[in-house]
């Protein structure tokens, strides 16, 4: 893989970055739910909410769980390799 067939997974903007991730998710045909944070907006006013996509069994004895955002600076990063593997089968 070079370098500029990573950057297009890149978002450039908080609202970019969430759609991408909604997206693959519906790709996936994962379940999402999305829990809204009332009292912060984002750099650009936007509304700030927590997404969650879902695989597999609900009752599943055994999880595995990705976080990304949770800091701000990954916010881009993490995003962008998720969207790589949920979007791509190489």
């Amino acid at each position: 893989m070079n370098r500029t067939s990573v950057i297009p997974h890149f978002s450039g903007s908080y609202v970019e970055a969430r759609q991408q991730f909604l997206d693959a998710a519906a790709c996936r045909r994962a379940t999402t739910r999305t829990f809204v944070l009332p009292h912060y907006t984002g750099a650009f006013g936007e509304r700030l909410s927590i997404d969650t996509a879902s695989l597999g069994a609900a009752d599943a004895d055994r999880m595995l769980i990705l976080s990304s955002g949770t800091h701000g600076p990954e916010g881009f990063c993490a995003p962008a390799a998720r969207w790589r593997c949920c979007t791509t089968t190489t």
